[in-house]
């Protein structure tokens, strides 16, 4: 929260030449994540954060959350009476926690105008994306995600899963696409993969 730099949970070094007081100059603010400590109950959030993030809101500026990182935005009162989601594993823990908070379990992510959640690290690719297509265009927005070998636009309202059942093989992996083909498909000189071709 002050200047300086540090390292994330995966080994990244995040450097931050900016302290809280600077929120309030953000035209948008992301909060990505909130210690586990938080999470597990060992420990609160910071009033100086909180405080940050509510004159941040109250400046204009365009509050985001991914992921666990919705949980700052609504301890901050920032979601009272907002749609927002998190990643299925904390949705539950969100709404019983903030009941103040119209909590949807069932979507990538929520776009509220000026507050933005998302559930999940693909989740949050797909929010972010959205911000940038909004703010720039379909054409950024479309060059970013193939630059990042991701779809260029998942709806927010897509479900964050599915529960489906994946074949799998007698050594426990699952079978390839040529593989369940060729299991299924009588052989045939004319036949060929994918079908269609040749």
């Amino acid at each position: 929260m002050r200047p300086g730099t540090t390292s994330s949970v995966p080994g990244f070094t995040c450097n931050a030449p900016y302290g809280l007081e600077e929120l309030e100059r953000a035209d948008t603010v992301i909060v990505p994540v909130v210690p586990e400590a938080y999470l597990r109950g060992e420990r609160d959030l910071s009033p100086e954060l909180l405080d940050a993030l509510r004159r941040a809101g109250g400046a204009g500026a365009r509050m985001v959350s991914l992921c666990n990182g919705v949980f700052a935005l609504a301890a901050a009162g920032l979601l009272d009476g907002r749609p927002a989601t998190a990643h299925w594993e904390h949705t539950r823990e969100l709404a019983e926690r903030y009941p103040q908070v119209r909590v949807d379990d069932s979507v990538l992510y929520v776009d509220d105008g000026d507050v933005l959640t998302t559930a999940g690290l693909s989740g949050g690719l797909d929010l972010c994306l959205h911000i940038v297509r909004r703010d720039l265009g379909a054409r950024v927005a479309n060059q970013l995600a193939r630059r990042l070998v991701v779809p260029a636009h998942r709806p927010g309202g897509q479900a964050q899963f599915v529960e489906r059942a994946v074949d799998v093989t007698d050594d426990g992996s699952p079978p390839s696409c040529t593989g369940r083909w060729s299991t299924s498909t009588p052989r045939s000189p004319s036949r060929t993969w994918p079908p269609g071709r040749g």
